[in-house]
């Protein structure tokens, strides 16, 4: 079940202030007390946070995924997880209702991406993951990410009202969340990969809420 393109536009400004990650030990993930730039730590491979918000539809157990703008530097038009994104320094001073960075990135990635407020967020597990790759612009790039991984339930009229931010959604759909996961093991090269440690936990936690 396909969704109609509703569209919006960032301030093309937003693309000079590039984004700045505290830098984690890749060992243990406790913070090295060291903050660098998106390009450095995509460059030299250096541990840092994102979240993964999981939007599941309650009547049908269907994921929404989302396909990843043709635009992107890595994985253009690819399905994605419903919506993700870096942590930055800058979330804590954002972090307004004392909830945390994690919670506070993904409800703002939500938003930013879908368009969706007010969704009940549930943390679900943290991930790693280390992937080397080269980006569309033929750019090498060494992405490492502890990425906190969350649920949140919705219903089919909620996935209607997504309105996709064009930079970084093409379209979004549902899917079954049992053939996300067996495609996701079969290395489907229409999906964004996730490591085998990431898939077991989240079909456990799936199996455990739906």
């Amino acid at each position: 079940l396909g969704f109609a393109k509703k569209k919006f536009r960032l301030d093309p400004c937003a693309v000079f202030n590039e984004e700045r990650f505290a830098v984690l030990s890749w060992q243990d993930g406790t913070p090295l007390g060291t903050v660098a730039r998106r390009s450095v730590v995509h460059r030299d491979g250096l541990g840092h946070r994102s979240v993964h918000v999981w939007l599941v539809r309650v009547d049908t157990a269907e994921l929404l995924v989302q396909r990843r703008s043709a635009l992107k530097d890595t994985f253009p038009g690819r399905w994605d997880v419903s919506a993700a994104g870096h942590i930055s320094v800058d979330d804590e001073q954002q972090d307004q209702d004392g909830d945390g960075q994690s919670l506070c990135t993904a409800r703002r990635e939500l938003e930013e991406e879908l368009g969706l407020r007010n969704v009940a967020l549930e943390f679900l597990f943290t991930a790693r993951s280390d992937h080397r790759g080269v980006s569309a612009g033929g750019v090498q790039f060494w992405d490492r990410e502890f990425q906190d991984v969350y649920l949140g339930k919705i219903t089919e009229e909620e996935g209607r009202d997504v309105i996709v931010q064009e930079s970084e959604v093409d379209e979004v759909i549902f899917m079954p969340w049992e053939d996300y996961c067996r495609r996701a093991r079969r290395r489907d090269t229409a999906l964004v990969p996730r490591p085998e440690a990431y898939l077991d936990q989240f079909e456990v936690a799936l199996r455990r809420r739906l």
